[in-house]
Formats: C-alpha cells, structure tokens, sequence
C-alpha cells in the first residue's frame, strides 16, 4: 500500500502547486505533508533522496524557508510564497523518485505546462494592444478574461516570459531525442508545443526572455552541432551589426524616431504606468535600494513576499509611486528573502544538477540533445534572472522545479 501511494506521490504535488496558484495556500497542509512522505518513504524502506547530491542543498533551502517565516513582519502575507516553495520542493522530490521506471515524466510535464503558460499569456497579456493584427487569433480567450479580473495583474508579460524559459528549450531537445528514437507522436506533441511556446514568448515581447532563449539556444545549437559554428558565429555577428546599425543616427529622421521609441526610450525611460519597470533606469533604482537592504539584513533575509513592502519605505523611490513586485535580479531576490545561505544553497542545488548533466553527456551520446535542452533551460533562466526574475514561490514557480527534476531524473 506505502508503495502505491509514494509511487504517485508526485500527483498531490502537482495538484497542491496548481491549486495554490487560485486558491489560498493555507488550505493545503504543505508543512505537514512534506514531512509526512518522509515518515511514509521510511516506512516503506525507501530512498529519502533519489539524488543525494542534492539533499544538503534541499535541506538548506527549507531551512532557510523556516528562517524567513519566522523574521517576516507579516506571515499572512508571506505564506502564499512560503507555499510555493514547499510545494515546489515536494514536487521535485516526489518526481525525483519516478526516475527508475518513468524518467521523461518531468520532460512530459515541462511539455504539457508550456502550453499551458501559453495559454495563460494569451488571456493575462492585452494582445489587442501590443499587436493589434494578432487580436482575431486571440479572441476566444478574451471571452473568458471578465471571470478573472486581476488577470492582467496577477499574469503580466515579463512573468509569462520568464516561465516559459523553464519549459521551452527542454521541449526543444526532448521534440528532437523523440524523433530520433522513433517515437514519432510525442516528437509531433512536443515540436507543437514548442511552436506555440515560441510563438508566445515572442508575443510577450519581454527583452530579457527573449535575450535568454536565443543566448541559450545559440549555446545549444553550437554544442550539438560543431559543423554548424562557422554559420552560428555569422549569424551572431549579423544580428549584432544589425543591433548596432539601429543604434547609429543614420537614418531619415521619420525613420530614427520611430527606431528610438521602440529600441531606445521604453528600454531606458520605460512606458506609462507598471510596464515602466522595463526600463534600465527603473531597474538600477531598485537595485540599489535592494543592495542597501541587503547590507542591513544579510544572513536571514527579510521573508518571501516582503520586499514589495519594504522597497518604497520611507518613500516611494520610482516615480508614480510604481508597485515594486520583485528585485528584477533573480540572485538578489533569494538574498532579500533568505538571505545569502539561500542563495549559496540554491546555487549549489544548480550546480548538484548541471554537474551530472555534463558527465551525461560524454556517457551517453543517445540522450546528449535531451540533456542540453534541460541545460539550456536552466541557462535560459539565469539569463532572464539578470533583469528579471520568476521569484522563488511565485505562482507559476512550481514549473522551475519541474524543470529540476527533469535534470536530476536523467542523472540519477
């Protein structure tokens, strides 16, 4: 019976980390449950950790979850991330142990949630307003966009961009390993999947998304295709001659006008209103004043969730008193949540699944395209992590651990 039920573990996971992204989190016993599959999987003689080379970096984590639910000013408001986290952790775990019998159920995963995020992104994101012509294709979910009055809020472009990038490169490598091995159904679902994800993120039109997924698809590319570099190193040549040929004032001045508004004055002054936090300028303000925070507290951290409180006190410091979700730096959001053993412990747990990645692929050259996909998702997201950040226990973060237990699944 304790063998049953640890096997689909995973799916009370999954369905806790789902659920908490529309329902309160404190209606799932997140604290009680984790320990509790602990107690179920000794029972049962069972390996706590399928990949022991991440259980101190695991450990630490929740240790610091623990820390910064204790220094948070205001619990209440930090439990729906502390959720996110436990539940994120219980995931990885859980589909940690399906790497014996079913290995690509994480990949599979990283497949069906891509479109979903898809999916997400078309009813969250004003389509009508960012590419008009597109409205027609997009019409159907606006249908449903009155039921979720926050959607808007709660699903903005740079947070569906970044999300995308747990699950897109992976479903790149995995469309190709499935065609390779025959598999040519799932090679189909996954390449669809790929195309609608790619689609999307283009859409979003979140700059540091997209700077991630071309930095980490050229790095793919040009690991599985040594005779293909001589062509890869033009292409990049090209699209950087092209980027500085848009930046020099030797166009008509109709044209250099229209070339400044949209490459320049939104990236550097920002637009009206909360998409103003794209902007460079925006970004070194809140840096700052989150290094400033940083110093103050540097062992524990503030607790999840706090930072937007804290980022415009005593004073608002960006113009029209802007929300500040997030730090916009994926490294100094842990740091400011959980300070910086949070932070050494979720690089260590990167690197406990990049390191086993590199030694599969001189293992085993079969599963090399696979394994670089994985890799280069998890790349992809350090990338965007530079200007931006899906931060730890964000609603759609569970994805990011997914993502983890593919690599750890194809390592184990």
């Amino acid at each position: 019976m304790l063998k049953i039920i640890l096997r689909y573990e995973w799916v009370y996971w999954l369905a806790a980390a789902v659920a908490t992204v529309f329902l309160d989190p404190a209606r799932f016993p997140f604290f009680v449950a984790l320990p509790a599959f602990f107690v179920l999987r000794y029972g049962a003689r069972d390996r706590l950790f399928a990949n022991r080379k991440t259980m101190i970096p695991i450990l630490g984590i929740l240790g610091m979850v623990i820390v910064s639910a204790v220094v948070t000013p205001d619990l209440i408001f930090s439990l729906r991330k502390i959720a996110g986290v436990v539940n994120g952790i219980g995931l990885y775990l859980a589909l940690g142990h399906t790497a014996d019998d079913r290995p690509d159920l994480p990949t599979w995963l990283l497949v069906i949630f891509g479109i979903l995020v898809a999916g997400a992104g078309a009813l969250g994101a004003d389509i009508g307003a960012r590419i008009p012509i597109l409205f027609p294709l997009f019409r159907f979910f606006y249908i449903f966009v009155p039921f979720f009055p926050n959607v808007g809020r709660v699903l903005n472009a740079n947070m569906i961009g970044g999300t995308l990038l747990f699950s897109l490169l992976p479903t790149l490598g995995f469309a190709i390993w499935l065609w390779r091995t025959n598999r040519i159904s799932g090679a189909i679902a996954a390449a669809a999947s790929f195309g609608i994800q790619t689609f999307m993120l283009l859409i979003m039109q979140s700059r540091s998304a997209i700077l991630g997924a071309l930095a980490a698809g050229f790095s793919m590319m040009w690991l599985l295709r040594p005779t293909a570099r001589p062509v890869l190193l033009r292409v990049a040549i090209g699209l950087m001659t092209i980027i500085v040929l848009l930046s020099l004032p030797i166009w008509p001045d109709n044209i250099q006008e229209q070339i400044q508004t949209a490459y320049f004055d939104t990236l550097v002054k920002g637009d009206e209103g909360e998409a103003g936090l794209d902007s460079i300028e925006a970004r070194l303000i809140i840096w700052d004043r989150a290094a400033e925070l940083i110093a103050e507290q540097p062992l524990t951290g503030y607790g999840l969730n706090i930072f937007r409180t804290l980022a415009n006190q005593p004073e608002p410091i960006l113009p029209r008193d802007q929300a500040i979700p997030h730090a916009h730096n994926w490294a100094l959001q842990i740091m400011l949540e959980m300070g910086l053993p949070g932070l050494v412990f979720y690089i260590w747990l990167l690197l406990a699944i990049c390191i086993p990645l590199k030694n599969g692929w001189h293992q085993d050259s079969n599963q090399r395209v696979k394994l670089v996909g994985i890799g280069a998702g998890i790349v992809a997201f350090m990338l965007f992590g530079l200007l931006d950040t899906v931060a730890p226990g964000a609603r759609p973060d569970f994805i990011f651990w997914i993502l983890l237990a593919a690599g750890s699944n194809q390592s184990v």
